[in-house]
């Protein structure tokens, strides 16, 4: 990701110009949201770990859609990782055994606002550290 920002940088919309992301803030991104994940394994009811993977493979359907409206903008992101992951994680999703669950729906969109909550947080946080 960090080498395609770097060459593709004026190609990005007025929007994505200030995106400045570092290797160490996109390391720390990545260690925190493994950490939710595991909290969420460990701490919860199965059911939200079904939601938290339904929600990861929401996330894998983003990168996928950015993958085309890139490519139309003539600045393709190549992650390509998302279109492999989101298959494989459909079949995970199919075979976890609470998927039939009265409450997975729920779970499902709660998750989902968590991770998009969880991304403007730690997009935040990592541009205030990066300016200090």
């Amino acid at each position: 990701m960090l080498p395609w920002l770097h060459r593709n940088r004026e190609h990005l919309l007025a929007l994505m110009k200030n995106l400045r992301l570092q290797p160490v803030a996109f390391t720390r991104i990545a260690l925190e949201e493994l950490t939710l994940l595991s909290v969420i394994a460990l701490f919860l009811p199965p059911v939200w770990f079904t939601a938290a993977t339904i929600a990861y493979g929401f996330h894998l359907a983003v990168h996928c859609v950015q993958m085309l409206v890139t490519y139309q903008r003539g600045c393709f992101l190549p992650q390509w990782s998302a279109p492999i992951q989101l298959p494989i994680v459909a079949l995970l999703i199919w075979g976890m055994s609470h998927h039939h669950s009265s409450g997975l729906l729920t779970a499902s969109l709660i998750m989902i606002g968590v991770m998009v909550l969880n991304l403007v947080l730690m997009h935040a946080l990592t541009v205030r550290l990066q300016q200090q």
